[in-house]
């Protein structure tokens, strides 16, 4: 149980909270929770929401020295305010003196530790990661009650598990949607089986460069084309889809690297940031190239980056003669 729960469950908050992360969801649950703490469901006078787009650190000062209406305390909610990828000096000095009739919440998708700010609010209050989770028994856990239709409780069978997942996984406001979606699909039947998954859930950009790899590492150079095609017909850029070639080969070198030194799925998991599953594909999939040939594949990666940002190459061509010499493999 991570700290800002047990504060919850006493209702014991701390004057000032950072909800930092990729997770949305989460991030968005605990601001939700703490304000229930605090001032339940219907008082709406002593919350305050502010935006990045329209945030000013004199504003929030002047806003939290402000008593609560007819309440012990307000909640002060500020969303991508920038002000924990650099440090703000008077926000920091405001930290170190808060009142204690107000809960700030920051809720912000990068932060740098090493700033004055950062250690500031960690100090005045706490500083919470929150990541999607990567242990697929604990997301299904968490799914199981959706997966109810009346009276029932559909079953999900281990290759349409592992498929939601690699489909859906990444975002857990994605995995709430797909999974809903299966379910409605799915409603007249007992199992949610592998068709289903294949029929409803549409899946991510990072899917077909999975497969995009696979086909590297099979030599067909028709079928890698035909995947970086089909992504750009769905609008994905040039540059993030090599972002996303290098994010796999990264994931598939570490697997590769840490299977060689006897490390556990588990931790593998746990070190490289995806679900237990994932780490037999990928090592099935890193089966295929040795260590020389993904150093390889990465630092083409490197130059191919270094082409286009340059202006050598476009980002399309840059990125199309890089699998060029990916499918190329010796």
């Amino acid at each position: 149980m991570l700290g800002i729960d047990q504060d919850i469950k006493t209702k014991q908050l701390k004057r000032a909270y950072l909800l930092y992360g990729a997770e949305t969801y989460l991030k968005k649950m605990y601001r939700d929770r703490i304000r229930k703490a605090l001032l339940g469901n219907e008082d709406t006078m002593n919350y305050i929401a502010l935006k990045g787009d329209r945030f000013d650190v004199n504003d929030l000062i002047e806003q939290a020295q402000t008593m609560p209406f007819f309440a012990d305390r307000r909640v002060i909610y500020v969303e991508e305010s920038g002000c924990f990828s650099k440090t703000e000096d008077r926000l920091a000095d405001f930290f170190e003196k808060l009142p204690e009739t107000v809960c700030l919440v920051f809720s912000e998708k990068d932060v740098k530790k090493n700033t004055r700010t950062y250690k500031a609010i960690a100090k005045a209050g706490d500083a919470v990661e929150l990541n999607t989770p990567t242990d697929s028994r604990q997301i299904y856990k968490w799914l199981l009650p959706r997966m109810k239709v009346g009276d029932k409780t559909l079953q999900i069978k281990k290759a349409a598990w592992e498929a939601f997942m690699v489909r859906a996984g990444g975002d857990m406001y994605h995995m709430i949607n797909e999974m809903d979606k299966l379910v409605s699909y799915c409603a007249d039947k007992e199992f949610i089986d592998l068709a289903d998954v294949e029929e409803i859930c549409a899946g991510f950009a990072e899917d077909k460069v999975f497969d995009m790899i696979r086909a590297i590492a099979d030599k067909n150079a028709t079928a890698a084309m035909k995947l970086y095609r089909d992504l750009l017909l769905l609008k994905e850029p040039a540059p993030k889809i090599l972002t996303l070639i290098v994010r796999q080969l990264t994931i598939i070198y570490k697997v590769k690297q840490m299977s060689l030194h006897h490390v556990n799925d588990d931790e593998i998991a746990s070190r490289v940031k995806i679900p237990g599953f994932a780490v037999r594909q990928n090592r099935s999939l890193g089966a295929n190239f040795t260590e020389a040939q993904l150093e390889n594949f990465l630092a083409q990666s490197a130059k191919a980056e270094w082409d286009f940002k340059t202006g050598r190459l476009t980002d399309r061509i840059a990125v199309e003669m890089l699998m060029a010499k990916l499918v190329k493999k010796e």
